[in-house]
């Protein structure tokens, strides 16, 4: 990796960089595999144990407590 090198993601999954053609993908602060594109290196970190990331729940906006406590 050059001097140059610049961080291009940094999320859930872990972080890349990139330095020209290259991506370096890494989690956990260890270096995981050199990829020749940005998707690949997402895909080498998310086949790598990336985190697992909780799905939120779905909320009825429309629908409130009050709505549903009638007289």
């Amino acid at each position: 990796m050059g001097k140059r090198a610049r961080l291009v993601y940094l999320g859930p999954l872990g972080w890349i960089l990139s330095d020209g053609p290259s991506f370096f993908a890494s989690k956990d602060g260890s270096p995981i595999e050199t990829c020749k594109s940005f998707d690949e290196a997402i895909e080498i970190l998310a086949r790598k144990g990336g985190a697992k990331v909780q799905q939120a729940p779905i909320v009825n906006a429309l629908r409130s407590p009050r709505s549903e406590q009638r007289p």
